[in-house]
């Protein structure tokens, strides 16, 4: 913006696009916060995939029982030159 002082800090940075102006702001803890929250990501994922894992597969039983219908939907698309894939 014309005669606007664009002002950034550390926790901010300030962009123009197709004449909007907008401001990002960066709030987090750090690094150190940022590596501690991915480790935790790192081994938490993979226990709760393991353990959640069963109920999965009970509720995938269900609907197929229940349903009588595929647990996952299997839909024709229209790709190029009108073929069906």
């Amino acid at each position: 913006m014309k005669g606007l002082i664009h002002a950034t800090s550390p926790v901010s940075e300030s962009a123009e696009s197709s004449g909007f102006h907008a401001v990002n702001l960066r709030i987090g803890r750090g690094r150190k916060h940022d590596r501690a929250k991915r480790i935790v990501e790192l081994i938490m994922v993979p226990i709760l995939l393991l353990v959640l894992s069963p109920v999965f597969v009970v509720v995938a039983v269900a609907i197929r029982w229940q349903l009588g219908a595929p647990v996952f939907y299997r839909g024709q698309r229209v790709g190029r030159d009108d073929k069906v894939f």
